[in-house]
């Protein structure tokens, strides 16, 4: 807050005086207010008022936030945008498809609305009313909303798509979260500079990456999240707390999918006896795989379709042949690989609620197929293991009577391996 005292010319008759009651300023802003005051003309006459104060606001986008004293004569407002989009020309970088799907989600507000982002996105899910949920752990004993995606568009990757729903203890609050990898990885901090709100960026201290991230709408609005790997690609999360209660859709369907399909695919895999011959497993899982190549530890694979009544979040398909594996450590601090078996791993998560695979229908297809094995049970998990050129591990996880989860992994070396497993009959 400046006072100034207007001369008969129209001139600031110096020095200014800066109303220290009024002013919540460092002595560096109250310098930059008087070079904005001084040098300025006003209409001169002794009809004018010659005594006159000046509000001065400095604000980081977004502004409106601080108010003026509202008895002052005049009011500037100054905005300083420190984004590197400060002076982007953004009509000659239109908005993309999918940036336009993202703002539209945002202005509507509601990820509980699952139609919404179906129609948004260009997305087909199954969809669950409230259900416990199979993948819980400790003490989470609420409600989810339970999506397995059959259409996903060419925006996004099939794997990595993810819809959660958590309803707390008491049901009054809801927390939403969906996930995506994005096929081309968007610049959110352009995103956020063309709709004029503030992003905030930041580096993991371990060197994966950096992430940015900004909130839409207030605080029950929705965030948005993206993380940027070192190593290449993103991962992007649209997030919202909202009240309970929500229509998270108006096609929750019941309609179960036959299990016979994948337990005869499981059965043909296990009786190969070869879990990393890639052609074959396509062919059983009627899959289709894609890969960057070899890595520091191998040569993993991604989904590139869907494959009926299996969730993509978290499918694994992977070969191993370093010798070598990450440390469980490494991911506070660098630590040096481990040693580790010459393997094949293939994880399936099942959509337990469309989808139900009953406990003893895979090893009746073992049985079926004449493929000996032994049998035992490991932290609630069923545990089968086929013995032949090389062993074969199949690990079997259940919900409420379903088999939600099946991992099949094999050495792939056994006369130099670090461990046989030998469980009992």
């Amino acid at each position: 807050m400046v006072k100034l005292v207007i001369s008969p010319s129209g001139a600031l008759d110096l020095p200014m005086k800066i109303d220290r009651d009024l002013t919540d300023a460092t002595p560096r802003l109250e310098e930059a207010a008087q070079k904005i005051l001084r040098g300025t003309k006003f209409e001169p006459g002794e009809n004018y008022k010659k005594n006159v104060s000046v509000s001065i606001v400095f604000e980081l986008v977004p502004c409106g936030a601080v108010t003026h004293e509202p008895t002052t004569d005049y009011r500037i407002n100054l905005c300083l945008d420190p984004s590197p989009y400060a002076n982007f020309n953004f009509t000659e970088h239109p908005p993309s498809v999918f940036e336009e799907q993202i703002h539209k989600i945002l202005i509507h507000g509601d990820l509980a609305d699952i139609d919404f982002l179906e129609d948004t996105l260009g997305l087909r899910y199954r969809v669950t009313r409230p259900v416990p949920s199979p993948y819980a752990h400790g003490d989470d004993h609420g409600l989810h909303v339970l999506v397995t995606p059959t259409l996903v568009p060419k925006t996004l990757k099939i794997q990595g798509l993810n819809y959660g729903s958590l309803t707390d203890a008491a049901g009054n609050r809801s927390a939403l979260i969906l996930e995506f990898i994005p096929i081309e990885c968007p610049d959110i901090a352009l995103w956020a500079a063309r709709w004029k709100i503030p992003s905030t960026s930041g580096t993991d201290p371990h060197g994966n990456g950096h992430g940015t991230d900004f909130q839409w709408g207030g605080e029950h609005g929705i965030r948005v999240n993206i993380g940027y790997s070192t190593g290449g690609g993103c991962q992007m999360f649209l997030s919202q707390n909202k009240e309970s209660g929500e229509p998270f859709s108006s096609h929750t369907d019941s309609d179960l999918i036959s299990p016979t399909p994948l337990v005869r695919s499981i059965g043909a895999m296990l009786a190969s006896g070869d879990v990393r011959d890639v052609a074959r497993t396509e062919r059983v899982l009627h899959a289709r795989f894609t890969t960057a190549g070899p890595g520091a530890f191998g040569v993993h694979y991604e989904l590139q379709n869907i494959i009926p009544g299996i969730d993509p979040i978290s499918f694994e398909y992977s070969v191993n042949d370093t010798g070598k594996e990450p440390s469980p450590f490494g991911a506070i601090s660098y630590v040096p690989p481990v040693p580790a078996n010459r393997s094949a791993r293939l994880w399936l998560t099942v959509d337990v609620y469309h989808l139900c695979v009953r406990r003893e229908q895979l090893p009746t297809e073992l049985h079926r197929r004449g493929i000996r094995f032994r049998r035992s049970s490991s932290d609630g998990d069923d545990i089968y293991v086929m013995q032949g050129q090389n062993e074969i591990r199949m690990q079997i996880r259940l919900f409420s009577g379903c088999v939600r989860g099946i991992g099949i992994s094999q050495i792939t070396d056994v006369k130099h391996a670090l461990k046989i497993s030998t469980p009992q009959s």
